[in-house]
């Protein structure tokens, strides 16, 4: 039997943020789709309600990130980020930027 938490959706988290918060990953956005019916890729989530797993199992994408961020507390909102990263890609290093044109951007 699967239980499930309330999550109640902050203003400007779209549901990869939630995916990435509570699930480590977005590929996390399948079950919240999954398991929030209600919903799809385009709702405004703004003060909805998400049932979201209690149980970090096998098939949540990352469980790892999943547990940090569940313990930290943290919230993930990429609607207010002031920088418009989506032509680029962060490496391994976690310090340079690869963009669409294979050129290393250094942070």
């Amino acid at each position: 039997m699967t239980y499930y938490i309330d999550y109640p959706a902050q203003s400007g988290q779209s549901i990869y943020d939630i995916a990435i918060q509570v699930y480590g990953s977005a590929e996390g956005a399948i079950l919240l789709l999954k398991d929030n019916p209600h919903i799809s890729l385009n709702s405004d989530l703004n003060g909805t309600i998400l049932k979201v797993r209690q149980e970090l199992t096998p098939n949540i994408p990352d469980i790892a990130t999943a547990k940090w961020f569940r313990t930290q507390q943290v919230i993930v909102n990429n609607a207010d980020n002031p920088n418009d990263y989506a032509d680029a890609w962060l490496t391994e290093s976690e310090l340079q930027w690869l963009t669409e044109e294979g050129l290393f951007w250094n942070l």
